[in-house]
């Protein structure tokens, strides 16, 4: 099950780590802060001090985010138990802790598979928000069935830069492409970037097309359909260049 959050601390820790970021994400980031909040970014870069987050996090988390997270919740229960159903019966895992979606006004969209939580911006419309929940959730199934196949695997790894992070980005798009899951409500994205970059230099198939096709050869066996993926990107570390 998925609990919406309001939470300021919340917030005011992630602030304070995107305002100090020097992930691989760093530019991106700031280029999304300096968008949403320009005058925090400015104040924040002449004096880096918990005092000037704090003066903007009632802007960050207005009244209108608590709104948008009542409308998303009743969107989401709609479809919330066949969605998780169908993940369920997919990877052959069960997540069985709930799952947490902070709500607040930043455009930008983290997730922490430990915790299994992740956030959205109140700023999106419904569908661009679910289509996000339906992506991030698909990840904590992916990741917690890629964990048992695969238990020698450092959690680093699951991470950006490194080309296992990539293949679950796409493995996301895949799985949703899944009927089980795009045949209960059209509220997701089946297209990633991967499905406009080349497998292969002849350009017969994408990256997305690919897998795509490596799926649905074993849409009943989603352990073998990981051990096959993995050992594709095993076997070409350019892949994802």
């Amino acid at each position: 099950m998925v609990t919406f959050k309001v939470d300021k601390e919340y917030v005011f820790q992630e602030l304070k780590s995107l305002l100090n970021d020097d992930s691989v994400f760093k530019d991106e980031v700031f280029e999304v802060l300096e968008k949403d909040f320009p005058e925090l970014v400015k104040e924040y870069k002449s004096n880096p001090s918990d005092e000037v987050i704090k003066r903007y996090l009632n802007l960050v988390i207005d009244n209108s985010v608590e709104e948008y997270k009542v409308e998303l919740e009743k969107y989401w229960r709609q479809y919330e138990s066949n969605i998780l159903s169908a993940l369920f019966e997919i990877t052959g895992v069960s997540i069985d802790t709930d799952i947490t979606c902070y709500l607040r006004n930043i455009h930008w969209y983290p997730r922490d598979i430990d915790k299994q939580e992740f956030a959205l911006c109140a700023q999106d419309s419904l569908f661009n928000s679910m289509s996000t929940m339906i992506h991030e959730i698909t990840h904590f199934y992916y990741f917690k069935k890629w964990e048992e196949v695969f238990p020698d695997i450092p959690k680093e790894q699951y991470e950006a830069p490194h080309p296992y992070w990539h293949l679950s980005e796409l493995m996301a798009y895949v799985i949703d492409n899944d009927i089980r899951i795009r045949g209960i409500s059209y509220t997701t994205w089946i297209q990633s970037e991967y499905a406009y970059q080349w497998f292969d230099n002849e350009g017969k198939i994408s990256i997305q097309g690919y897998f795509d096709r490596l799926y649905n050869e074993n849409i009943t066996d989603f352990k073998e359909f990981l051990l096959k993926a993995k050992k594709v990107v095993d076997e070409n570390p350019g892949l994802f260049e």
